[in-house]
């Protein structure tokens, strides 16, 4: 069974996607069974707010928990000479984490979440771990997740300054401990746009004309096709403020194989469709509404995780390392 870790930055939406994670494997016929009563706690409350149609709140505690996820491959199903079907296990260590511990060694706000909001009642989640201790468990992974917003970096322009603290410290621990394939990391590497139904995210994907649909969703919604999820994400960190995004894209093509990286796109809540309309409707499909705050946010309808569950399963296979 391979570990997989969590990786982004700050409101990157790392405690909402794993909150949707449970709603895409059920859909997808997959078990999520929590390890322990962390792990099945923390997806019973979060996933119970989904369905409240509100967003969970941040996390302050570094908690290494843990799924095991039970279901069927299909993998390469559709391929002359392909396995048949087989019943499949995966174990998912998930590193759910404050982002700000994924930058430069610093520790979360007293009295700020992981969306620059106030936390609730002043008060945060617990003890956080170092960030010496997220490292060590990053390379203590075959697989890592790395989940990137573009709507952050367009108003923050700090990507390169986390990622880059962050692979540097890998690198080093990764070469002390002869831990280096050639000039790459050993770990595959699921590189995922956040927020793809931002209404800025989808319209650059539908003006660069990377979208279909699949002709048997009665709804549908617009699909992301999987050969321009890779310029997507280019041109995507193009629109950084500070400019540096850019350099995270040429950073991981050079640490890591190419046969071990993939990219997606992802929604921890998919898109809003009007009950009365018969399809998805380019003019109406913002997921997102304000709350009765002047800070909060509210998800305006039913929840359709995007691209939650199969990042995972790309990192959970074990067929898929360079040679």
């Amino acid at each position: 069974m391979r570990r997989i870790g969590l990786w982004g930055a700050p409101s990157c939406g790392k405690t909402t996607y794993l909150a949707s994670l449970f709603i895409a494997a059920a859909r997808a016929k997959w078990a999520l069974v929590g390890t322990d009563s962390t792990a099945t706690d923390f997806m019973t409350a979060n996933t119970d707010l989904l369905y409240q149609r509100r967003f969970p709140p941040p996390t302050f505690v570094i908690d290494n928990m843990s799924w095991i996820l039970r279901g069927t491959s299909h993998r390469g199903a559709h391929l002359p000479g392909a396995p048949a079907p087989r019943p499949t296990t995966i174990r998912l260590d998930l590193m759910d984490s404050p982002g700000m511990l994924f930058g430069l060694g610093q520790q979360p706000p007293e009295d700020e979440d992981d969306l620059g909001y106030p936390a609730e009642d002043g008060k945060g989640g617990g003890t956080a771990a170092s960030f010496d201790e997220l490292v060590d468990r990053l390379v203590g992974c075959e697989g890592i997740l790395y989940l990137y917003d573009p709507v952050r970096e367009r108003d923050m322009g700090n990507e390169f300054r986390y990622f880059q603290n962050v692979l540097q410290r890998i690198a080093q621990i990764c070469e002390e401990k002869g831990m280096f394939q050639g000039q790459y990391l050993p770990h595959k590497i699921a590189v995922c746009v956040t927020k793809f139904d931002d209404v800025r995210v989808l319209r650059t994907a539908y003006e660069r004309k990377y979208l279909t649909y699949d002709p048997a969703d009665p709804h549908r919604f617009p699909v992301l096709i999987p050969e321009h999820a890779e310029n997507l994400y280019s041109d995507l960190l193009r629109v950084s403020s500070g400019g540096g995004a850019v350099q995270v894209h040429e950073t991981i093509k050079t640490f890591f194989h190419r046969r071990r990286i993939r990219y997606f796109a992802s929604s921890a809540i998919g898109f809003y469709k009007d009950p009365l309309a018969q399809h998805f409707q380019m003019r109406d499909f913002s997921n997102v509404q304000p709350g009765e705050h002047d800070d909060e946010l509210r998800i305006r309808g039913p929840i359709r995780p995007i691209n939650i569950l199969e990042p995972l399963l790309w990192l959970g296979d074990d067929g898929q390392a360079a040679r």
